[in-house]
């Protein structure tokens, strides 16, 4: 049984993505954390900070699965050290993708191929790009979020 740390931060997301980490609670190999901002989206504010900071390839909530809450962001829990505190984590400043342990690594890429594994769940660290020159790591999506409403309905 693996740990989910910050569960609220995915409050309201789709069913699907609960399901996804309660069966990750049952079966994960590793403990993980929900990421701030790594849940539903609602302040479109912030999701234009986020796209200018290089995080978000989305400008705004309707062109982003985290806005119809089809979307987490999920860290192995060993990726803490390696993040600022005033990002969420226990680290003084952003340790690069190239810098981490691999263990670290290969805990990002075991939660978004366990995604992969359930049907409809595409995982970011296949997505290469400017912004993401080694894949939106922690990121995991509905394949069919861009049909589903926005604003999305409150999900219990």
């Amino acid at each position: 049984m693996s740990t989910i740390s910050h569960r609220e931060r995915a409050a309201g997301v789709h069913p699907l993505l609960q399901a996804l980490l309660d069966a990750w609670a049952q079966e994960g190999t590793h403990d993980i954390v929900v990421a701030p901002n790594g849940g539903v989206r609602r302040d479109a504010a912030l999701q234009r900070k986020l796209a200018a900071a290089g995080s978000s390839n989305a400008t705004s909530l309707s062109t982003t699965p985290h806005g119809r809450a089809a979307a987490l962001d999920v860290w192995p829990a060993s990726f803490l050290p390696f993040v600022p505190t005033s990002a969420g984590g226990t680290g003084p400043r952003w340790v690069a993708w190239e810098a981490l342990p691999q263990q670290v690594r290969d805990e990002f890429r075991a939660f978004g191929e366990f995604a992969e594994r359930r049907a409809g769940f595409r995982w970011g660290g296949r997505f290469r790009g400017a912004n993401f020159p080694n894949g939106d790591q922690p990121h995991v999506e509905l394949s069919s979020w861009a049909a589903l409403p926005f604003p999305p309905p409150i999900y219990g």
